[in-house]
């Protein structure tokens, strides 16, 4: 299986189109901050290329980021059958599970999507307790980094991902974690086996195409548009 992920779009629809136009895949991940900012006239634009391209994936799944409006994620389903929210959900498909957990844990800025990172690890270990009978790999989509990797720094060298995403990480082992959020720390790093990945932002033409074959993952191409 392969995946198109992207993240931190930040209203850049011209470049997003040239990913969805341009890039092959069976699974299309959006992991957030679609928009400049709080606006819904923004998602619609941005969003508006997945009603040209949607039928080049089998499932196109969406979180919000920090930046974006709870909603988001629920008007890109209204574009396509094929459009899902996973915003602290579980979607089982192609022999995958996908877990999400969109927004960011609280930031300096008041952004408005933000959440305590205690209710972050408790949404989300619901939702892993409640798929322990399932066989499939799980593959983790959240806004937010893991704390204390290589993508979670900022231009300082601060860490400033969630501590919460990375103990859920450390205790149910998903195969891959998609994230984004500190746009300054593309690239990937490891959490025991589990890959974390944090695309760069397509604001700035990034992208990443990810191959899996049951639980291994095969190639990882960071690229740009």
């Amino acid at each position: 299986m392969k995946i198109l992920a992207v993240v931190d779009i930040h209203g850049n629809a011209i470049g997003f189109e040239k990913v969805l136009k341009n890039v092959d895949a069976d699974i299309l991940v959006i992991a957030g901050d679609i928009s400049p900012y709080r606006s819904m006239t923004s998602y619609q634009s941005v969003l508006t290329p997945l009603t040209k391209y949607s039928n080049k994936f089998k499932e196109i799944l969406v979180i919000p980021g920090n930046m974006d409006l709870e909603e988001v994620s629920i008007y890109a389903e209204s574009l396509s059958p094929n459009i899902h929210s996973i915003h602290f959900k579980a979607l089982r498909t192609n022999g995958y599970i996908f877990i999400g957990a969109g927004g960011s844990p609280i930031t300096p800025f008041s952004t408005p999507t933000e959440y305590p990172d205690e209710l972050i690890e408790n949404r989300l270990r619901n939702i892993f307790v409640s798929i322990t009978s399932y066989d499939e790999p799980v593959i983790l989509v959240t806004h937010a980094p893991p704390y204390r990797t290589k993508v979670d720094k900022t231009y300082l060298g601060s860490h400033v991902g969630s501590k919460a995403i990375r103990r859920i990480i450390e205790e149910f082992k998903p195969i891959i974690n998609i994230c984004g959020h500190i746009h300054e720390s593309p690239g990937t790093d490891l959490i025991n086996k589990t890959i974390i990945i944090n695309p760069g932002p397509l604001m700035r033409g990034r992208y990443v195409v990810i191959e899996v074959e049951g639980s291994r993952v095969l190639r990882i191409e960071v690229a740009r548009i």
